[in-house]
């Protein structure tokens, strides 16, 4: 109707799984290294995804929360990883 509001949450474009092939991120939001050779490139370690496109199809209800809290979830892991110790050191 003109006038609601409506939002748009594009879901599933690189959805999270146990596997590269089953997804595109693993449950940390870091995107599953590609072996060149089986249908894809190479992807640089530490590459995440931290938005809708992690949810792996519709929920049944608005997903803002859900979205938020997995971006939430992404950041802390990312800063919790040794491998990026060196990018989130205070500087002296």
């Amino acid at each position: 109707w003109p006038g609601d509001n409506t939002t748009a949450h594009p879901l599933g474009g690189c959805r999270m799984a146990a596997t590269a092939a089953d997804g595109v991120v693993d449950h940390r939001g870091e995107v599953f290294e590609v072996v060149p050779g089986r249908g894809g490139r190479r992807v640089p370690p530490g590459l995440y995804v931290a938005d809708a496109s992690i949810i792996p199809s519709a929920l049944g209800n608005n997903p803002l929360l859900t979205i938020t809290a997995l971006a939430e979830r992404v950041a802390d892991l990312m800063l919790r990883d040794p491998r990026n110790a060196i990018l989130f050191q205070a500087p002296a």
